[in-house]
């Protein structure tokens, strides 16, 4: 899946879940040469994240969200995570 962010273009790995949380994707994203980006997916494992469901790095990738949501990659909960100062949406992944 190909994204733009910032002015990069990205594409996004989706293909690995998280260890510490199973139910949830882990987002990646890399460069057009293939280099690790970032992160775009949080995993909290105290967190109830129920199949289907994620949480978007919102605080260290603002604007991220609505990317995801227009390229219909996620739905927003409305739900939010509190973890420290930071606020984490939580999201259901689409079908792709």
């Amino acid at each position: 899946m190909e994204i733009e962010y910032e002015g990069f273009k990205l594409s996004l790995d989706m293909s690995q879940k998280y260890k510490m949380n199973s139910n949830q994707t882990v987002i990646h994203a890399m460069t057009e040469e293939g280099e690790p980006f970032a992160t775009v997916s949080k995993c909290l494992p105290e967190s109830h994240i129920i199949n289907g469901e994620n949480i978007v790095d919102e605080p260290n990738m603002p604007g991220i969200l609505d990317v995801l949501v227009c390229h219909n990659i996620v739905v927003d909960t409305g739900r939010f995570i509190q973890m420290g100062f930071n606020q984490y949406p939580v999201v259901k992944m689409c079908e792709l």
